[in-house]
């Protein structure tokens, strides 16, 4: 990979991406790579979005081309596959991996780069326990909703994205538009999906208040969709009603164990991990 010096921070040169035009935006590949193991997230995030999948693939397979980040970039673009909503996504995936020099995983199989298992401590009875991941983007604005009740997941930009009216319309077997699609990878925040969280359940969130951080909220209530009032982000519509439990806690602080690290290493935005919950009921 070429050695090219990151501009002056990771946001500032997303918000680049972002104001480049599609035929241009490729020119800022190398930019956003540079940043290695903390571009994975963000382009973790932008795998499946309209505009910009193929821009977060190319980066991911950059980034995969460093010994040191390979395994960072190889498991989002699987996660991304595993999540992937068009035979086109699919076919940009598994190419970028073949050229990674990942055998090319069977189809709908779920595969991840080989990792030494470590088993986690039980939690409390009839307590589930989650990770979630949420914007890179806007951290500041997330952490404000935390502080306030709300826990916000991206992905949710226009009413028709409410994951309650998905449901009913899949129940109904309409097809879903491409906005409905890659809203409904949320649908684990529905209590009333037979894998959703429920009343009680702890989720551990990842990156708040900033990078490195993680902190941990109660579920209070059922989910909601509720687009941000302006002038903040214009997404972020899906909502857990939570109480924050721990704060600003370092992944590497000692009450962090390697089991929890492990568990919430990169993988969907959200997912459960109750069999680590005893790590969990340790950072409280």
């Amino acid at each position: 990979m070429v050695k090219v010096e990151p501009l002056a921070d990771l946001e500032g040169t997303l918000d680049a991406v972002r104001a480049a035009s599609r035929l241009s935006r490729i020119e800022l590949r190398d930019r956003v790579a540079a940043y290695g193991v903390a571009a994975v997230p963000a382009m973790a995030d932008w795998i499946g979005h309209p505009e910009y999948t193929r821009f977060a693939i190319r980066v991911l397979e950059r980034v995969g081309q460093q010994e040191s980040t390979r395994e960072a970039a190889v498991e989002a673009l699987l996660n991304g596959l595993e999540d992937a909503e068009s035979d086109e996504m699919v076919r940009d995936i598994r190419e970028a991996l073949a050229r990674l020099g990942v055998r090319r995983p069977p189809s709908g199989a779920r595969v991840t780069p080989d990792r030494v298992a470590v088993p986690g401590r039980p939690g409390q009875p009839r307590r589930r326990y989650w990770a979630m991941r949420t914007s890179q983007h806007r951290p500041d604005f997330i952490w404000r909703e935390v502080m306030d009740g709300r826990l916000r997941q991206g992905w949710g930009w226009i009413e028709e994205q409410d994951l309650e009216r998905i449901k009913g319309r899949r129940l109904l077997g309409v097809e879903l538009t491409p906005e409905e699609r890659v809203a409904w990878r949320a649908h684990r925040m529905l209590a009333t999906e037979p894998a959703g969280v429920r009343l009680g359940d702890l989720i551990v969130t990842q990156n708040l208040p900033r990078h490195g951080r993680l902190s941990v909220c109660r579920v209070i209530g059922s989910y909601a969709f509720a687009l941000p009032v302006p002038p903040d982000p214009e997404d972020y519509g899906h909502i857990l009603p939570v109480e924050l439990v721990a704060a600003d806690i370092g992944r590497w602080d000692g009450q962090v164990s390697e089991a929890l690290r492990h568990a919430i290493s990169l993988r969907p935005r959200l997912y459960e991990i109750t069999p680590y919950g005893g790590d969990v009921e340790a950072l409280l």
